[in-house]
């Protein structure tokens, strides 16, 4: 009997032209959280993280908000380009000692044309939702209780 011979496995072998090589660019950019609740809010976190990696990350705490106090968050660090992780963004406070968030895969990216400029950051009461507004738009996703 004759025995049958495996063909050899061979790796696929990727190509690239020069000019789609995945390249990224660091940009900066600042940031401000209002608070549209209607009342203080308390125990502040807010973070942004690219490609939602805990390494790469900007994050600020706030022992308290005043009603439509607006106060700068941390400088935002993102990539754009080929292969440039995205921007995720979360939020995170108490209302009278009930935790409000968003979810924590909520992301909206930042684009070239909003390096250098603020991002404006909302929670608002009225519709229990958490904005994120940029030059190059804007996203929103919904709060909720823990």
């Amino acid at each position: 009997m004759q025995e049958l011979q495996q063909p050899a496995v061979q790796t696929p072998v990727r190509f690239k032209d020069a000019g789609t090589e995945e390249k990224t660019t660091i940009r900066t950019c600042a940031c401000q959280l209002t608070n549209r609740w209607g009342r203080e809010i308390t125990d502040v976190n807010f973070r942004h993280r690219r490609g939602n990696d805990s390494g790469k990350e900007d994050s600020k705490s706030w022992t308290s908000l005043s009603e439509n106090a607006a106060e700068p968050g941390p400088t935002i660090v993102f990539e754009t380009g080929i292969g440039a992780p995205g921007d995720y963004w979360y939020v995170e406070f108490k209302v009278d000692g009930v935790t409000w968030k968003c979810k924590d895969d909520f992301y909206c990216d930042l684009r070239a044309q909003d390096e250098n400029t603020t991002v404006s950051l909302e929670v608002r009461a009225g519709d229990e939702q958490f904005y994120v507004t940029m030059n190059s738009g804007s996203c929103s996703v919904g709060l909720f209780t823990s």
